[in-house]
């Protein structure tokens, strides 16, 4: 069973319910445990009202007394404090469990989340694999300014969206145990879309439930955040 730990976006384009849609979309079924109530929509971001710490755990406890669950995925939360809160817990009930963190340091309205945060490699080998985009991996001191690499993980992957890009091309790099690894993809002129980082991560996870490779999910969340944009899907 899959699992999104995620806010709350009233008009679906990000968070928990996107994150469900896009299980749907492969032919699964999520469970989802709420950690914030954000006032969104696609182009304006009022505010946020946070889900407690315990309360984000008892909805994780009651999911875990009747469900085998064994791929979450992470997105919005209030502070690291309460992130590796949930990390604990999950391993506590999962030694086995494979989690995908999607840092969000902002909306894509404007809106600052947090600022002034530096992982650790340690704190990333939690995780399976962290997907920021190439802000947020700068941000977080994953790289520097020249992307250059500061952390390399030993057990985890780091997957950096949109770490380059041209006229023609998107490339992603992940980041993995002592390898480097570049994906790209056709660029879609002048086209966004709110929660694409929601959206491709999600898309992994799920691949990643059907017995698919990091490598293929990946591939396979890059074309469907790509075909999304393009209207195709």
């Amino acid at each position: 069973m899959l699992l999104t730990i995620a806010g709350f976006d009233p008009s679906s384009g990000a968070g928990l319910t996107r994150d469900l849609l896009v299980f749907d979309h492969y032919g699964l079924e999520g469970l989802s445990v709420c950690t914030a109530i954000t006032v969104q929509n696609e182009i304006d971001f009022k505010s946020v009202e946070w889900v407690s710490e315990a309360l984000i755990i008892q909805q994780v406890n009651i999911l875990f007394d009747l469900y085998e669950i064994e791929y979450v995925k992470i997105g919005l939360i209030e502070n690291m404090d309460v992130l590796q809160t949930i990390i604990e817990q999950l391993r506590s009930l999962n030694k086995e469990i494979k989690i995908i963190w999607d840092p969000i340091l902002s909306a894509s309205a404007g809106f600052n989340f947090h600022d002034d945060l530096k992982l650790s490699s340690s704190f990333i080998d939690q995780f399976y694999l962290v997907t920021p985009n190439l802000e947020e991996a700068i941000n977080l001191q994953i790289i520097d300014s020249d992307k250059n690499v500061l952390i390399k993980p030993q057990h985890a992957h780091i997957l950096i969206k949109t770490f380059h890009e041209n006229k023609s091309q998107v490339e992603d790099l992940l980041i993995g145990i002592d390898q480097e690894k570049v994906f790209s993809i056709n660029k879609i002129k002048g086209a966004s879309i709110h929660g694409s980082g929601c959206r491709i991560s999600s898309a992994i996870l799920a691949n990643l439930f059907l017995n698919s490779t990091l490598d293929k999910s990946i591939k396979e969340g890059k074309n469907y955040l790509s075909k999304k944009i393009s209207k195709k899907i």
